[in-house]
Formats: C-alpha cells, sequence, structure tokens
C-alpha cells in the first residue's frame, strides 16, 4: 500500500536565475528563481539540516502566477562551504534575508 499522499504538482520547470549570495565573511549561500518574473514573490522555506532547493520543490506553486525564490541551506547542498565551520549569530538570519530582498529586488528588501 503506497503511503504517500495524492498531491497534484505542476510541470517541472527550470531556474531561470541562480546565484551565491554571501551572507559573511565565510558563507555564502545558493539561491535560485523561477517562475514568473513580474508574479507574486513566494520565498520557499525549506526544512533541514542538510535541506535545499530542489527541482521538485519549483513545482509547489504556479510558476504563471509566483515569482518562485528558493535557497540552499547555509552549509548544505550547493552553498558554500559544505558543512565546515558553522557560527550562529544572533542577527545571522536578519541580515541574510535583507540581502536577499536587495539582491533579488524585493520590496522592503533595504
Amino acid at each position: 500500500m503506497d503511503a504517500s499522499p495524492d498531491y497534484s504538482f505542476f510541470p517541472q520547470i527550470e531556474a531561470r536565475r541562480t546565484g551565491m549570495l554571501p551572507v559573511d565573511d565565510l558563507h555564502t549561500l545558493y539561491w535560485e528563481e523561477c517562475g514568473n518574473p513580474d508574479g507574486i514573490p513566494v520565498v520557499y522555506v525549506h526544512g533541514g539540516p542538510g535541506g535545499g532547493a530542489t527541482p521538485e520543490k519549483r513545482r509547489w506553486y504556479d510558476p504563471d502566477a509566483y515569482r518562485i525564490i528558493l535557497f540552499d541551506q547555509r552549509a548544505a547542498f550547493r552553498s558554500t562551504p559544505w558543512v565546515k565551520r558553522i557560527e550562529i549569530r544572533p542577527n545571522f538570519w536578519w541580515r541574510t534575508w535583507k540581502r536577499y530582498g536587495k539582491c533579488l529586488a524585493l520590496k522592503n528588501g533595504s
């Protein structure tokens, strides 16, 4: 018996833009953008540890309606360095999101 739910996903799409976002002196995060460049921005926040922006995750949102932004967890998947030194500082996530906003020209990203 198949225990997986019966979900309906959108067709497979390719990333339109990709890049590496520096977040401190050591770490960079891989990011990608797909879907409608003029669509409603949606940022997929994956689970962890070690998660990333796999091609299957692009299929969760309607690419005609959404500007889909995915990223890999720090020190995992395509982010660098891979599982090396991780320093969690209180303002790490705030700095990271501000840089994503500037990099991807999201509203309130300044």
